[in-house]
């Protein structure tokens, strides 16, 4: 690590217990809000989602079309998701073979917006604008 990353590092730590409570508290709200959403399943039982530090909060939908349609009315509304492909979408480890579950999984999950400078209110409109897009 060079020194500016160190640097940035060590100014962090102070704030890192409440940063991650905060994150926790984010994952806390988004499984509460999408628990009862049909076609939608959250991941982690409660106790996984209190020891964790939380980089993403990610959904698993349906099926890839609405995966698709949610990020689009979200992308719509200004809040950025993402997707990660299963390790076999890269040429690289095409001679692994396929893994079909975890292809699957890949095509029906969304990376949710999560960040220690989240407030639950983001997380309140974009738990409505799931919803919105899946009603």
């Amino acid at each position: 690590m060079d020194e500016p990353r160190a640097a940035l590092g060590l100014s962090r730590l102070p704030r890192l217990v409440a940063d991650i409570e905060n994150r926790r508290a984010q994952v806390r709200a988004y499984r509460a809000g999408l628990a009862d959403l049909d076609g939608v399943t959250v991941p982690w039982d409660d106790d996984a989602a209190e020891r964790s530090s939380h980089f993403v909060f990610a959904a698993l939908f349906a099926d890839r079309d609405a995966r698709d349609a949610v990020r689009a009315t979200l992308t719509e509304a200004g809040l950025q998701t993402t997707w990660y492909p299963a390790i076999t979408m890269f040429s690289e480890y095409a001679s692994v073979g396929s893994r079909p579950r975890a292809e699957d999984i890949s095509t029906r999950h969304l990376a949710l917006p999560l960040a220690s400078s989240y407030t639950l209110d983001d997380v309140a409109l974009v738990v409505r604008t799931v919803r919105d897009a899946l009603a």
